[in-house]
């Protein structure tokens, strides 16, 4: 993570690479603005673009609008924050609840008087010219740097709180006014001296916020609570020095003052401020919530008489009302006192896990096996049938797949190992059938071969068509198969053909398939509609009222955001993966993760190496670019694969590993929510795959990757069916109620 940036020496450019950096390791832009005063607006402005320009959560510390001139200015931020949010990207802010700030006399001088550090800082303030300037430069106004001694409004409103020096300690608690009349000095050059004297910056409380400006912030949603301090306690060294009460306040006197007395924000906002909301922003797992298989961070403490008591005066004082605290599930705090535990851990974000040393050969160990077990994959997207097609003539005498088949990536053994419990298998077929006029005919076709595969092997599969059926099929120990249209130029434009597919078995359509279409954008052809035509919104409407999911896989950024404006139900991504993990245009972006958590819908991550390795999928993007041209060139299928080979045959794509594919996983969680993600292999439908993702079987190695990066048994049950079934649930009843 990378915080304390800009100060008045980053560059944005110079960020905005970092943060790129940052953001492939799913990482955050944590800043304190540029300035949180005079020029607070363009400092804001600058973190919007910095997280827009890099693709990269961005977060305040410690918002705030200083200086009573600034204080309107929070309107506007609270505006511009609020616009790039509903915009799609992830900015959130901490802050702390007190109308000062603690820093050093350092924020009260300028810039260039501190440049080559500290050192340097202190032996020019003894110099007599630099001493003019820098004191003339502390007197006036200035938009070139963040002057807090003139912010505070007066020198009577900096505290002096922390001293190096012992013979200097008399003096904590005095404001720089007072001291500068004790020593008949002006306040500029009192500072300069202290600063010589202590042989550091002396640590200060600048009085600048406004007490109604802190109860708006309080209430904001995305606005978490922080002490900005480290650990303290009143006695020995601590004593020597008087920090800012926030070290000993901040978090109960949310509860007591804010919440309780004041009635700014209900109880459980508050404490969800305070645990939940800086743990999902900052992407730490099972901590924040009291959860089956959460770390047991706990605090019990009296709602009626927790207070704070630390002061400005007399900071060295513990809050009050809270009798006991455990941390990962030991005592710690027994009825007030101390019990001497420290079963403290390293918290670890979600770049811990990107690094090569953590992405060693997966092991599937017994507990995550049993983990598996009880649960089951529900896999959006598998194209087995298309694989008979075409490697078998649309025979399962050919490719029987009760026996084991090498070549394919399904057959019944390794589906049973893998713990599959239910499958949408694709009925693909390719998009320039809609310009032969066949589209349809092969379609039917495909259906009919699904249904050649339940009858063949009764025993193993049944079609299923609602969440009943699932939950029936599975109990009698079989495979609930169901049939997705990958592709709408299948229903070739034609309301009528699209109730057909539905009443003959499809439970979704994905709009377009590689191409686009005469009434949707495709992610990898050049657009027509900008997204949706009007009669694209009917389908999406039709689709609503059928039951039938509206799958947004293959279609562009446009038509995904269309679609989830139009849709009464949740869509489904059937295999597609997060744009900002792997660059290509058939993945995800950020803005339309948030609107699919927003409409409840899920993504259901695919296995493909050349959508899930972030270097092959800038390879892929530049194979489908080629691969149109390629299409142009050879317009027979057969002539148009080998083709196609060819060109992947010098172009190769990196496999990648498994643990490529769960980095989607996590970012999709990070961004949507632990409801919103899924699995949509692609099996049988791609030509390359990571390394221990080779075929069925070993769906359970996913399970174990992610117990390993902290998710818990319940968590990776929603992943690998829950959400997809709850998705099915609530589109069936939003048809129920259209019908």
């Amino acid at each position: 993570r990378h915080w304390s940036a800009p100060a008045f020496y980053a560059d944005t450019r110079e960020l905005i690479e970092l943060c790129k950096v940052a953001g492939e390791y799913d990482g955050m832009y944590i800043s304190h603005i540029r300035s949180e005063g005079n020029k607070l607006l363009e400092a804001v402005d600058e973190l919007i673009e910095i997280a827009r320009e890099a693709n990269i959560a961005a977060e305040i510390y410690h918002l705030k609008a200083a200086g009573k001139e600034n204080w309107n200015k929070l309107d506007d931020v609270i505006r511009k924050v609020e616009e790039a949010r509903a915009s799609g990207l992830r900015i959130t802010a901490d802050i702390y609840t007190y109308t000062a700030g603690a820093t050093g006399l350092n924020a009260a001088m300028p810039p260039w008087v501190q440049e080559g550090g500290f050192n340097r800082w202190r032996d020019r303030l003894r110099e007599p010219a630099t001493r003019k300037r820098v004191a003339r430069e502390m007197r006036t106004p200035t938009d070139k740097w963040e002057n807090l001694l003139l912010a505070a409004g007066s020198p009577e409103q900096v505290l002096l709180v922390g001293f190096k020096n012992d013979d200097l300690k008399h003096l904590t608690g005095k404001s720089l006014a007072e001291v500068a009349r004790q020593r008949g000095k002006s306040p500029e050059e009192t500072a300069m001296d202290l600063v010589i004297e202590d042989d550091s910056r002396v640590d200060c409380v600048y009085f600048l916020m406004s007490e109604e400006n802190v109860k708006r912030k309080i209430a904001l949603p995305w606005v978490s609570i922080c002490s900005d301090s480290s650990s303290l306690a009143p006695e020995g060294v601590f004593l020597k020095s008087n920090p800012h009460p926030r070290a000993y306040g901040s978090f109960a006197r949310v509860v007591g003052k804010y919440s309780r007395d004041e009635q700014v924000i209900p109880l459980e906002t508050a404490i969800h401020k305070l645990t939940g909301l800086p743990a999902q922003n900052l992407g730490i797992r099972r901590r924040g919530f009291l959860k089956l298989g959460y770390f047991a961070d706990i605090v019990l403490f009296d709602p009626a008489t927790i207070r704070d008591h630390a002061t400005f005066e007399e900071p060295h004082q513990y809050a009050t009302g809270v009798r006991d605290v455990f941390i990962n599930g030991k005592l710690v705090l027994n009825n007030g006192e101390h019990t001497g535990a420290t079963p403290g851990q390293v918290v670890r974000g979600p770049g811990y896990f990107r690094s090569k040393e953590r992405r060693p050969i997966v092991e599937l160990t017994d507990a995550a096996s049993q983990v598996h077990k009880a649960g089951f994959v529900f896999d959006g997207h598998n194209d087995l049938p298309w694989a008979i097609r075409t490697n078998a003539s649309s025979s399962f005498a050919k490719l029987d797949i009760s026996q084991p088949q090498p070549t394919l990536n399904t057959d019944i053994a390794r589906l049973r190992q893998g713990n599959a419990g239910a499958q949408f298998w694709s009925v693909y077929v390719p998009a320039e059938t809609s310009k032969r006029g066949n589209a349809l005919l092969q379609t039917l076709e495909q259906i009919e071969l699904v249904q050649a595969m339940m009858e063949r092997y009764p025993e193993t599969f049944e079609f299923a068509r609602t969440v009943d059926d699932i939950e029936r099929i599975r109990a009698a120990g079989k495979i609930a198969s169901l049939i997705g249209v990958e592709g709408g130029h299948s229903i070739e434009n034609s309301l009528e053909t699209l109730r057909r597919l539905h009443e003959l078995g499809a439970a979704y359509m994905t709009l377009t398939h590689s191409d686009t279409l005469d009434w949707a954008d495709s992610a990898t052809d050049d657009p027509k509609h900008g997204g949706l035509s009007a009669f694209g919104e009917e389908i999406v409407r039709e689709m609503n009222r059928l039951g039938m999911l509206v799958d947004l896989s293959h279609v562009s950024p446009d038509t995904m955001k269309d679609a989830l404006r139009v849709s009464k139900a949740p869509i489904i991504f059937s295999h597609s993966s997060a744009r900002s993990v792997a660059d290509h245009p058939r993945n995800v972006p950020d803005d339309v993760l948030l609107l699919t958590k927003k409409n409840g819908g899920v993504v259901m991550v695919n296995f493909f190496s050349g959508f899930v390795e972030p270097e092959s999928a800038r390879r892929m993007a530049e194979m489908f670019d080629a691969s149109r041209k390629l299409r142009e060139q050879y317009p027979e299928e057969e002539d148009y694969q080998k083709a196609r080979a060819a060109w992947r045959l010098k172009n190769p794509i990196l496999p990648g590993t498994i643990h490529d594919v769960v980095d989607h996983i996590d970012h999709i969680v990070r961004v949507a929510g632990i409801d919103h993600v899924g699995i949509g292999s692609d099996y049988d439908g791609v030509s390359q795959l990571p390394e221990q993702l080779e075929d069925v079987s070993t769906y359970p190695l996913i399970t174990q990757v992610l117990l390993n990066r902290g998710y818990t048994a319940e968590e990776t049950h929603k992943i690998m069916s829950g959400n997809i079934l709850r998705v099915m649930r609530q589109a069936e009843q939003v048809a129920k109620e259209l019908q």
